[in-house]
């Protein structure tokens, strides 16, 4: 790239040159060329996008939520221990069992003494008391209890044990190719890991699925038992943009983090795995996550009942008819490529009235980079009704010398 840059400047100081020569046609030459080369260089510029920042960790995806595209990546597939990331899956499973209705928020949840002396970080509950679900669910979220992770898990499916197999099915209907969970903790155990990609696309569905439960992985601290612990989510108070969402450590996984941020009428999800410390699991999160913001965009390509060019329709009362998309259209755009979208329409093959307001008469494709990116049905925004039985006659006789 820098070469082609370089030969470009080249040509341009040459084109120059020639424009202020005394010989005619070598003038007019330079004049051309500079215009050539003026439209080289507009066209270079446009496509720049800077380099992806340096991201110390063993593996990391940055991800737009609404269509899982992923922006950046490294290492996405591979297999790691996600310490308390699991967790993510954890409160997952907890949110929807309360969306079933099998759960409730003030169920009362009874503490046993696996629960109360797990090891690890903890919400400090005691043994033989009971803790109503809301509040083990922001153990689990706001400040990592294990002990909280554990009493759950065995309310809902009697042990840890059989609560990690439910978690599992969660993960193979979610798609997750790379992950198994052994324990509802992430306490580092042979056959426990996941991957960068899987923790992303785990963290899209519970933003999706079960917003009430995401917006506890805000909450910036939680107190329990007169004890006050932080959200050891530090990109909560750095960032206004970022609202979730977990952190995680251990001796086989290293310092963990995802992050998620909405800016723009966007959301995008950063995961690292295995950077080296509290503070770098920040950076690195705030690098992927600026550098996604400022290079992409949210564009609207197609917009709902936007009028669109009139449709011949045969054997109506009128010669035309009015449609529109069915709905709208975002997509995730290089920022400066708005110009490169394009909008195809594809009609049904021959539209013949009676035609009812709302029925669909084709679609418009939307393509980008030679891709089709989307397809929304085209509807009839009117009604237009047949023609007489003469004049229906008449207008095929003149259709069949067309």
């Amino acid at each position: 790239m820098r070469s082609t840059k370089t030969f470009i400047e080249k040509c341009s100081r040459i084109a120059r040159r020639m424009t202020r020569c005394t010989n005619f046609r070598l003038a007019q030459l330079g004049c051309v060329l500079a215009s050539v080369l003026l439209s080289v260089n507009i066209g270079y510029a446009a496509t720049l996008l800077p380099a992806p920042p340096n991201i110390a960790a063993a593996s990391f995806v940055l991800m737009e939520s609404s269509t899982g595209e992923v922006l950046l990546e490294f290492n996405s597939g591979e297999r790691a221990a996600p310490a308390s990331l699991t967790k993510i899956m954890t409160s997952y499973v907890v949110a929807a069992e309360l969306g079933s209705g099998r759960l409730q928020w003030l169920d009362e949840v009874p503490v046993s003494i696996k629960a109360w002396k797990a090891v690890g970080s903890r919400m400090f509950i005691r043994e033989g008391t009971d803790v109503p679900v809301i509040d083990l669910l922001r153990g689990v979220i706001v400040v990592s209890g294990n002990d909280a992770s554990v009493a759950l898990a065995e309310h809902i499916s009697g042990t840890e044990e059989d609560f990690a197999d439910f978690m599992n099915q969660y993960g193979e209907a979610m798609g997750l190719e790379n992950s198994n969970f052994t324990n509802s903790t992430g306490l580092d155990e042979e056959g426990h890991y996941t991957s960068a990609y899987d923790t992303a696309v785990l963290t899209r569905h519970l933003i999706e699925d079960h917003p009430e439960v995401y917006a506890l992985y805000a909450e910036l601290d939680y107190t329990y038992n007169d004890i006050k612990q932080p959200n050891r989510n530090d990109l909560l108070v750095r960032d206004a943009s970022v609202d979730g969402v977990k952190t995680g450590y251990t001796n086989d996984a290293g310092y963990n983090l995802v992050a998620s941020a909405k800016r723009d009428g966007f959301r995008l999800i950063s995961v690292v795995l295995g950077t080296e410390s509290p503070k770098s699991r920040t950076i690195e999160s705030a690098k992927l996550l600026n550098y996604g913001f400022r290079n992409y965009k949210r564009h609207l390509a197609v917009m709902k009942d936007q009028d669109m060019e009139p449709v011949r329709v045969y054997f109506g009362v009128k010669p035309s008819l009015k449609v529109a998309p069915a709905n709208s259209f975002h997509m995730l755009l290089t920022r400066g490529k708005e110009d490169d979208v394009r909008i195809v329409p594809e009609l049904t093959e021959r539209i013949e009235a009676p035609v009812e307001e709302g029925m669909e008469v084709g679609v418009l494709h939307v393509i980008y980079n030679d891709e089709v990116k989307g397809s929304i049905p085209l509807i009839a925004r009117e009604g237009v009704e047949e023609v007489g039985f003469f004049a229906r006659i008449w207008e095929s006789m003149k259709l069949a010398f067309e």
